[in-house]
């Protein structure tokens, strides 16, 4: 047995969870009644591992070199993260916290969302979001300030929205019509029109790179979002538009989610237009995003077994590029009590919307433990 190697991940585990620990700490020594009555500590171990078909491809980039053996990978990866919310209601409104960490790189660009999306690698804990809510109006109004994560508040689907439990791929958990920018300082107004309506308005910092708190460049979103019941089976239509200083670019998309059978089946589509998108490339620059359209469906069978299908579509902002296509399928199977496995597999098709490159095939499992 090697002891180096046992003290060496030693730390890295101290290094996890020494903040969430910390914090917890401090917060019952401090508040010991409301430690115990409001405030609620849940927590999520996600461990996702993949192969790809083409070691060419093997970066967490787009198609490398194959004659340069640095930059390609070895097809495989293994990547943990870690989720630890604090959640504390006050009289009239809600404190929240949630870190993250998270090591390793997907072992493709776009096939693993819960490795992507924020600054928490190397074995490291962040502060992904720290906001208070205040309500209103018998909380029929909501006002949301501090770091949050916009993809938390819009984009919302019930069958395609969570890299943990769901589809793993970018694609699926978020409208890539929809240039996000995540956990970053912001604010957000949702007001809820009885049970039918909400109506969500948020500016946020679009630049990551940002002096924390500061607003250099503004990230403006804003969505209406209609809730029904169709044959006693709930359903969400959802319009948002956007507009990003940073990126110079706005947009809209349209989000559809319908439960069937009773809820066993559920159903969803997305569609996202971006505008002022580049049309004329220079030398080794690969064409934006203009149009993403995505469909697919969980079917849940007994016991919490569930199998899903996606397909998406992502076309090109520059004319003689091709189109490029993902899919994804999952089965997932609850093992025990809040525990999940999941076996998953992607194909794209021109990658980097590009026929000439080989279609790949991406092999995964995951596994999921709330607590």
């Amino acid at each position: 047995m090697n002891n180096n190697s046992n003290n060496s991940n030693n730390r890295k585990l101290a290094k996890l969870f020494a903040p969430a620990v910390l914090v917890a700490a401090l917060w019952s020594a401090t508040h010991p009644a409301a430690a115990q009555e409001d405030l609620t500590i849940a927590g999520g171990l996600t461990v996702v591992g993949q192969a790809i078909s083409d070691d060419a491809y093997a970066t967490n980039g787009s198609l490398v070199d194959e004659t340069d053996p640095e930059g390609t990978g070895n097809g495989a990866s293994i990547i943990y993260s870690i989720d630890v919310t604090f959640e504390k209601e006050m009289e009239s409104g809600t404190f929240f916290l949630y870190l993250i960490g998270a090591e390793g790189d997907a072992v493709f660009d776009g096939s693993n969302a819960d490795a992507e999306g924020g600054d928490f690698e190397n074995q490291l804990v962040g502060v992904a979001e720290a906001w208070y809510e205040h309500w209103m109006f018998d909380e029929m109004l909501k006002f949301r300030i501090g770091k949050i994560d916009p993809t938390g508040i819009y984009d919302g689907n019930e069958f395609a929205n969570d890299q943990t439990t769901q589809f793993l791929a970018d694609v699926f958990v978020n409208n890539p019509g929809i240039l996000f920018t995540p956990y970053t300082p912001g604010m957000n107004l949702s007001l809820d029109i009885g049970e039918f309506m909400t109506m969500s308005l948020g500016m946020y910092e679009d630049d990551a790179a940002t002096i924390a708190g500061e607003f250099q460049n503004v990230f403006f979103i804003g969505e209406l979002a209609f809730h029904y019941d169709l044959f006693d089976n709930p359903g969400n239509f959802r319009f948002t538009g956007w507009n990003s200083e940073v990126n110079d670019r706005s947009g809209f998309a349209f989000n559809l989610d319908q439960a069937m059978f009773e809820e066993m089946v559920g159903m969803f589509m997305r569609l996202g237009f971006v505008s002022n998108v580049v049309e004329e490339l220079g030398p080794n620059e690969l064409p934006e995003t203009e149009v993403a359209f995505s469909l697919g469906g969980q079917i849940t069978l007994f016991d919490d077994h569930a199998l899903g299908l996606a397909y998406s579509l992502q076309t090109p902002s520059v004319d003689g590029w091709d189109s490029l296509s993902w899919f994804e399928a999952y089965v997932s199977f609850m093992v025990a009590e809040e525990t999940y496995l999941s076996f998953d597999i992607q194909l794209i098709s021109n990658p980097d919307f590009d026929a000439e490159n080989d279609s790949i095939a991406v092999y995964g499992f995951r596994t999921q433990v709330n607590f």
